[in-house]
This record gives C-alpha cells, sequence and structure tokens, in this order.
C-alpha cells in the first residue's frame, strides 16, 4: 500500500545505487504513514530524511526511528540548517481543509512538497 502513496505523490523509489548525494528530506506527519514512508526512503537511499515535523504536541521532542519530531513552528529554521529541498506531507487521516492550509503554509518556503493522498480518495478508487 505505500508504494501506491508513494508513486501517487510523484516519488519514485528506483532500485539502484545512486552516486549523487540525496536530497535533504523533511517529513511531515510523524504518524504511521511517515514511518513507513522513511523506512522505503531508508531502504533505497534516494533521499536523506533530516527530520518530522508533526502538529501534535505530544510528539514534539520524541525521536521516531532515529528522527526528532519537530513543530512545524520549526520547519523555517530546519530548512535553513539542513538545506532541505523536498517535504513530503505524510498526513493521509487529515481532512481536505486541513491538507490544503498545512500546503498553503509549506508553500511559503518555496520547496517541493509532495503529498501523499487521504485514505478517503485511495479506498473510493480516486487514486490508482
Amino acid at each position: 500500500m505505500t508504494g501506491i502513496f508513494l508513486r501517487s505523490a510523484g516519488i519514485r523509489i528506483p532500485n539502484k545505487n545512486l552516486r549523487e548525494l540525496p536530497r535533504a528530506t523533511l517529513i511531515y506527519g510523524a504518524g504511521e504513514m511517515g514511518v513507513r514512508i522513511l523506512q522505503e526512503i531508508r531502504r533505497t537511499g534516494e533521499r536523506y530524511v533530516v527530520a518530522y515535523a508533526d502538529k501534535s504536541k505530544s510528539l514534539h521532542g520524541q525521536v521516531i526511528m532515529g528522527l526528532k519530531v519537530h513543530s512545524p513552528e520549526q520547519i523555517k529554521r530546519l530548512v535553513a540548517r539542513n538545506d532541505i529541498k523536498v517535504i513530503i506531507l505524510a498526513i493521509p487521516h487529515a481532512r481536505h481543509r486541513e491538507r490544503r492550509a498545512v500546503i498553503k503554509e509549506l508553500e511559503k518556503f518555496h520547496l517541493e512538497v509532495l503529498v501523499l493522498p487521504d485514505y478517503e480518495d485511495v479506498a473510493s478508487g480516486h487514486i490508482n
């Protein structure tokens, strides 16, 4: 199922060794889908994930699979400090309105934002 989400967000996972440095990436969403994406990215080595960002205050400061979870307010600092080029939005349970608000907020960083589809779209057949 993770493969469906990654392909629909435009994330290619090649099965080859890359000689160039992977692109620094932040995962927005430290839940189950964020963890699955991190596992897949680490398996392929295509990207280098720097950290998670999540709006859930109970997660702030925690370390999940070796990555610290930060509040969304810290994204600007993380981008500058780590030369982040890509943000993967991994909040499949969020309502469309909430997802649009997060995307609008992320647009101000002028980075590539990859959006994973929500579970409703996949279950209803809107995403192949």
